[in-house]
């Protein structure tokens, strides 16, 4: 059973995955009387986003997405026609910069203090559980 553990590092916590399991009974393990399988529901994970993760990462996540995409339209407003459309290759080029990349750009609106409320708000909703797998 201990093959289906997963150390998260960023969580601090031993996380369960998806798996069937075989139970084995018996007097000794060269005498197995009773076997059967189990399917094990693993524990529900998003993985945490941070400072160094794509902005596309922060979008598909379930608490930093919604955060992230209230920031992007302040960006936005305040950029106006300077902002990449959607689906151009400059908007394809900021989904695959990482967030703290973005924010060190001068022409956008975002500062450091901005990408650690969001570091924040997704390690705060990790820790009330209130997060769902994707």
């Amino acid at each position: 059973m201990f093959q289906r553990l997963v150390g998260d590092t960023a969580a601090d916590t031993w996380l369960v995955q998806d798996a069937d399991h075989r139970v084995d009974i018996g007097a000794s393990s060269r005498d197995i009387r009773l076997s059967a399988t189990v399917p094990v529901t693993g524990d529900a994970y998003a993985d945490q986003p941070d400072a160094d993760s794509a902005v596309e990462v922060w979008l598909a996540h379930p608490v930093g997405g919604p955060a992230i995409e209230a920031l992007l339209r302040r960006v936005q407003k305040s950029m106006g026609d300077a902002h990449p459309k959607e689906g151009s290759p400059r908007h394809r080029m900021v989904a695959n910069m990482r967030l703290s990349q973005l924010a060190g750009l001068p022409i956008v609106p975002l500062g450091f203090d901005d990408v650690q409320k969001l570091v924040e708000t997704v390690r705060s909703a990790a820790g009330t559980g209130r997060e769902e797998a994707s």
